[in-house]
Formats: structure tokens, sequence, C-alpha cells
């Protein structure tokens, strides 16, 4: 017994204390609340065994905005890529990409909020994953009508219906839950890896690890929606409402991102001509 305590003890001062790694890697612990959860049953287990004294784990708080990942929208190709790859999960794809509804206001979505004719989408109810019920929106501006593009509208006249809600459960016909869009989601994209990306690296148990095609999630999506309309010209007053954002600031916050980057962008489109005219002229 003594000897098994001593060589736990031993392995775990190598792997903790004389590895540089978990000195560079620990402070990940701050910021995602998987690696804390993780390091601390590993501090437990270790105090349990007599190879540590106390759990720095417990110390730690995570700030609420650590760790959020930023948002990205996608490039044309990517967007390509979703109207064209036939899949299941196309459908929802094509939904929440020029709708710009939020997954639990996709959820609870009925044929009977679609107006075709009109080419909108009256939103008065979203479900939520964490209580598993429906619920109105959380503020007056959540409650809406979008008004979509003739992409989405010819797109879902063609589309056929096997229910009331627009984005089916495949397993029961009713509506979608988190586990149905986790499995429908994994499958949608690991698909689209595959198919247009033969040297993708996939891991044993489907994990992509490697691949020219980057995953993407359905936020992406919602994201894409109000770049789209910002590149469009849209007006910032209409896409918060399109997007149903409580606050001005928060669609605010992104047309000003989306400057900054097509600043950029336009400004090296004035380089580049200066010096066609530069070189023509010499």
């Amino acid at each position: 017994m003594l000897n098994r305590h001593a060589a736990f003890e031993s392995h775990f001062d190598a792997v903790f204390f004389g590895n540089d790694s978990f000195y560079k890697h620990f402070h990940r612990c701050a910021v995602d609340g998987r690696y804390l959860t993780a390091a601390s049953n590993v501090f437990e287990y270790a105090i349990a065994n007599r190879a540590a004294d106390y759990n720095p784990c417990k110390y730690v708080k995570i700030p609420k905005q650590a760790g959020a990942k930023e948002r990205r929208a996608l490039e044309a190709e990517e967007r390509r890529r979703i109207e064209e790859f036939d899949h299941p999960g196309r459908f929802a794809a094509m939904l929440l990409l020029y709708s710009g509804l939020r997954l639990g206001e996709a959820t609870a979505l009925l044929w009977s909020d679609v107006n075709l004719d009109e080419g909108t989408i009256r939103v008065n109810k979203s479900f939520d994953f964490k209580a598993h019920e429906l619920k109105t929106p959380k503020t007056a501006s959540g409650t809406r009508i979008v008004s979509i593009p003739d992409k989405l509208t010819m797109f879902l006249k063609s589309a056929p219906r096997s229910g009331i809600y627009v984005v089916t459960n495949p397993a029961s016909g009713g509506m979608m839950t988190d586990k149905a869009w986790r499995k429908l989601w994994d499958a949608y994209i690991k698909a689209m890896v595959q198919h247009y990306d033969h040297f993708a690296v996939v891991d044993e148990d489907g994990t992509i690890l490697s691949s020219v095609v980057e995953p993407f999630t359905p936020h992406y999506l919602r994201h894409t929606f109000c770049s789209l309309m910002y590149l469009a010209g849209v007006d910032v007053l209409t896409a918060k409402e399109q997007m149903g954002h409580k606050d001005i600031q928060t669609t605010l916050k992104i047309y000003t991102h989306l400057d900054r980057i097509y600043k950029k962008t336009n400004i090296q489109k004035l380089n580049d001509f200066l010096s066609k005219t530069i070189d023509k002229t010499a």
C-alpha cells in the first residue's frame, strides 16, 4: 500500500509540479469551467491519496465573460456550401442563416408563424433548453416580425412539411430537443467536412482535428445574417429590429466591428489602385 501511494505521489508531482505544461495551461482553468472541473477532480483525488494538501481550484472564480469565443461571419464560399450540400441539416442551416433566428426561436417556430406570401416570420416564443419549456421572449424586442430574403422564401416554399414545427425532430416528429440538435449538427458538420475536404484529419470518435473546412455553430449563422445586413447597407435600427436585440448597442457593436474590418479592406483597395496608377505613369 505504501509503495502504491509513493508511486502515485511521484507520478502526481511529475505531471503537475515537474511539468512546465501544467503551469503554462493551468490559467485555462480560470476561463473555462470544463478545465476547472477536471483539474479540481484531479486535486481532490490527489488529496485523498495524500499527494496534495489542498485544492487550489476551489479558489478560482470564472469571470462572467471569460472564455467567450469571438463569433465570426461565414464567408461567401461557406454560405455556398450550406446552400448546395444536400444533407438533413441543410434545412435548419438555411433557416438560421437567412433569418437570423436564435436557436431557441427556430426550435419553437411553427409553420403557422411563417407567411411565405409576405416573406415574413413571426417570432413570439422560444424554447428554453435549460428549463425544457416554451417561453415568451425575455424582452419586448424579442417579439417581432422578421423579414426574410427571397432566397429563403423560395427555399421554404419548396421544402416538404412533416409536422407543425418548421424544424422537426427526426426521432419523434415533434419539437427539436437539445440532444436532437447536437446529433443533427454534429452529423451535418462532419458530413460537410468529409465531402469538401478529403484530407481532413478525424479522430477515432469522429472529432474533427484538422480541416480546411472550418466547423461553425448555429449561432455563427445568426451572426452571419447580421453581417449580411451590414454589407447590404441595411441601417442599424432595422438590423436591431430584425435581430431582436434588446439594446441597439448590441447591434452597433457588431456594425462597428465590421466597420473596422471592411475599412482596412477598402483602404487596401485604394493602395492597390494608387500603386497601379503610379506604375502606369512611371
